[in-house]
């Protein structure tokens, strides 16, 4: 997540001419969400390390590889051949089934730890101040 955030954030203009191409969101939308989810993506990805903010981190991780997934199979089901950006034009892999496949695997990892991550209260209950 952090590896693709700053690759998208080195190169804004690319990520989102990749997010055009899927021809998913409306014009208007395209703009703010390509400025956003590249923040998102660090944020989460940070979060996810941290003891406090696991929880949180992957919460956020879980709707944007629930949206990355959507994309991907988007694509495949309308047979379009396109660049899946998925990490700001560092590789350049197709979408597809593999890209499908790889976001499907990290939206089950964030919802494994949205699930199963002890939250905050349990992990402070033995702390004394």
């Amino acid at each position: 997540m952090v590896f693709s955030a700053f690759a998208h954030l080195q190169n804004p203009m690319r990520f989102y001419i990749d997010v055009a191409r899927y021809e998913l969101l409306p014009v208007a939308a395209i703009g703010p969400f390509a400025r956003t989810v590249p923040w998102l993506l660090l944020f989460s990805g940070v979060l996810i390390f941290t003891r406090d903010g696991c929880r949180l981190g992957a919460a956020f991780g879980t709707g944007l590889f629930l949206s990355f997934l959507t994309a991907q199979v988007w694509v495949v089901f309308i047979g379009k051949e396109m660049s899946c950006g998925c990490f700001g034009g560092v590789t350049d892999e197709t979408a597809g089934w593999t890209t499908a496949g790889r976001a499907a695997v990290f939206f089950a990892l964030c919802v494994f730890l949205v699930k199963h991550y002890p939250p905050l209260t349990t992990m402070h209950a033995g702390k004394k101040d």
